[in-house]
């Protein structure tokens, strides 16, 4: 296989894959259940909206985080897919409210849920064509992750695996995603791995998003989610 031929083994994915890892993606991300398409963690100062539960910062804001939310507005846009105006309007400015108080008690709330529920095809495709993006970009920082990526590719848990995990933690690669220098993203679990199958990328994921955690300091410590990551990590099988 030449380099990157193995992207076609995303391109190619078939419709039933391609439903089932948006299937995956809400159960992952929101459990499941509609009303988690719109969340704001009492723990968190963003809320993380749709099925792959995309960050929308409000103004003026800034974390080692990246925000897609926007991305996806623009992904919508340029399908011709439905926006509610409400949505729109702040496209430019960041998030439409200023905190958890002022999201939970806006009456446009549910239709916001329902629109996002009714598109969450749209949404997994974004999360796709993201990760392709993401793969790419990975491979021209460090080309060795190839061969990882490559292995990965041949199986639907393995392409699960990097999608998810792309959308979940993100590429590793923005200098802005780390704490003592150190980031957690896909290229890191790459980098990590002792061979190249999905029980070695569990593992390096698992040891990453652990050492993630170590490195926060006691102002901000996310160990309360650690246990969940880990589990996330368990649907990659």
């Amino acid at each position: 296989m030449t380099e990157r031929e193995f992207m076609n083994n995303f391109r190619t994915i078939t419709a039933d894959e391609f439903r089932l890892i948006g299937i995956k993606l809400f159960s992952n991300e929101c459990a499941s259940k509609k009303e988690y398409l719109v969340w704001w963690s009492p723990k968190e100062e963003f809320p993380a909206l749709g099925i792959g539960h995309f960050i929308w910062l409000p103004a003026g804001k800034k974390f080692p985080f990246v925000e897609q939310f926007p991305e996806l507005i623009a992904f919508y846009l340029k399908k011709r897919e439905p926006v509610p105006e409400f949505i729109l309007r702040h496209k430019f400015t960041g998030c439409a409210w200023k905190n958890r108080e002022e999201l939970d008690s806006d009456p446009q709330k549910p239709a916001f849920i329902e629109w996002l529920y009714s598109t969450m095809n749209v949404q997994a495709v974004f999360i796709i064509f993201k990760a392709m993006d993401s793969i790419n970009e990975i491979l021209d920082f460090n080309p060795q992750a190839k061969n990882a990526l490559n292995a990965l590719s041949l199986t639907p848990e393995g392409r699960f695996a990097v999608v998810d995990y792309l959308n979940f933690k993100g590429t590793g690669l923005d200098k802005e995603e780390q704490i003592k220098d150190e980031g957690w993203g896909l290229l890191q679990v790459l980098e990590g791995m002792k061979k190249h199958d999905l029980e070695n990328f569990i593992i390096s994921a698992s040891e990453t998003l652990t050492r993630r955690v170590n490195n926060y300091t006691d102002e901000r410590n996310d160990l309360s989610f650690l246990k969940g990551w880990l589990k996330r990590l368990e649907s990659y099988h």
